[in-house]
């Protein structure tokens, strides 16, 4: 097994009783993150377009013990333009499901990898009694960590590009050519109404290991809009700055959402390493 191996979780369909608007968050134990889905249009048997996660297994297995944590939230009098509905009190829970992942590992262990897929039930107890308020299809499969999801929608960005246009007169001293590939389960947003993320990359030079390099000296990637796993296969070329002679300083990189301010994650590498 490879010891880099995630868990692939897909929800395929998912049916409530009544016509409101969903979203299903789902959480390995162990793990500190809980992912979710986009919230769903209002409808009783809702297609989320964030339906596809990648959990991390440290150990590169699937612990005997592990459960795969998935809960059903209703979304009452929903604003399209508001932000924080959650924190108002909006988002309700509605039912949980816990997935045994033990009884699962022979299958999902299997050198054929196809996966496994589940019939589920979402319950909430009532009256000293579990309820069935809601049921969904899920799929499961073990997969290398560099296994990329691609989207057909993205057919345009082919897997070679040329290098981006240089301008002869401009004399550099150095230049760093980055290729930008894809990043997978970018985090959803509270800006828009899916939740989906507009992600890009941005690239510059900084003499300071804590300081953004100015904007005007910025370069970008394309924005993949509304997906969670953005494939951008993009080279960005980076030339020194007029001002800028030796080889110090940083490079420094973002991933950014194009609706949130702030960038989702950020790090920079001295130069003095290439």
């Amino acid at each position: 097994m490879d010891p880099r191996s995630q868990l692939c979780v897909t929800i395929e369909s998912a049916e409530f009783a009544k016509p409101f608007q969903y979203f299903v968050t789902l959480q390995l134990d162990g793990d500190s993150e809980k992912r979710r889905t986009d919230v769903s249009a209002p409808v009783n048997n809702p297609v989320f377009s964030a339906s596809t996660f990648y959990l991390p297994l440290p150990s590169g297995n699937v612990d005997m013990t592990q459960r795969l944590q998935f809960a059903a939230f209703v979304v009452t009098e929903r604003e399209e333009d508001r932000k924080d509905f959650e924190k108002k009190g909006q988002a309700r829970l509605l039912g949980e499901c816990a997935l045994d992942l033990g009884q699962l590992s022979s299958p999902l262990s299997s050198v054929q990898g196809a996966g496994v897929r589940q019939h589920l039930k979402f319950l909430r107890s009532q009256k000293d009694k579990e309820v069935t308020v809601g049921r969904f299809i899920v799929s499961l499969k073990l997969v290398s960590e560099n296994v990329v999801p691609i989207d057909e929608k993205q057919a345009e960005f082919d897997i070679i590009h040329p290098l981006p246009t240089e301008d002869p007169s401009v004399d550099f001293k150095w230049r760093v050519r980055a290729d930008i590939r894809s990043a997978v389960d970018v985090s959803l947003n509270r800006s828009t109404s899916t939740g989906l993320p507009s992600a890009y990359i941005e690239m510059g030079w900084s003499n300071y290991i804590q300081q953004r390099p100015p904007e005007n000296e910025l370069i970008y990637s394309v924005v993949v809009d509304n997906n969670r796993h953005p494939i951008w296969n993009q080279q960005l070329l980076l030339n020194n700055p007029p001002h800028v002679k030796g080889i110090d300083g940083f490079l420094w990189l973002s991933i950014r959402d194009k609706y949130i301010e702030t960038p989702l994650d950020t790090f920079s590498v001295p130069l003095s390493a290439f």
